[in-house]
């Protein structure tokens, strides 16, 4: 399977030059981000800079790298807005999943909305 053979190129054979093993990099890459400013993130126009960076310094493989989303919600936000960005993001994303579950809507506007202001 493409799966574990991409796995198998990026843990053993070092090999960022696939599907997963790019998604892996932009992974890899959101995690230094996010480790180098925990709180509050590097901010929206810090991600692309930062990865040219990584590829310079060989920390990161240049696969990909001129895409604007770490293709991963969590890791991007963390990477982005820090730890308060993503405890934003996780609340908007408990507050719709109580919302639809309890059919509560005006709760779950309430919730986006909150969440949105602590995002934005």
């Amino acid at each position: 399977m493409a799966i574990f053979d991409d796995i198998y190129q990026y843990f053993i054979n070092n090999n960022a030059d696939t599907s997963l093993g790019t998604r892996f990099e932009f992974w890899r890459a959101g995690w230094i981000m996010f480790i180098e400013n925990p709180i509050l993130g590097i901010g929206e126009g810090g991600i692309q800079e930062r990865l040219e960076s990584l590829v310079a310094h060989e920390i990161a493989s240049d696969r990909g790298m001129t895409v604007p989303q770490l293709h991963s919600d969590i890791i991007d936000t963390l990477a982005r807005r820090g730890l308060l960005g993503v405890i934003s993001l996780l609340l908007l994303y408990v507050g719709f999943a109580s919302a639809f579950a309890k059919k509560r809507y005006t709760r779950m506007i309430m919730y986006a909305l909150v969440c949105w202001l602590l995002v934005a």
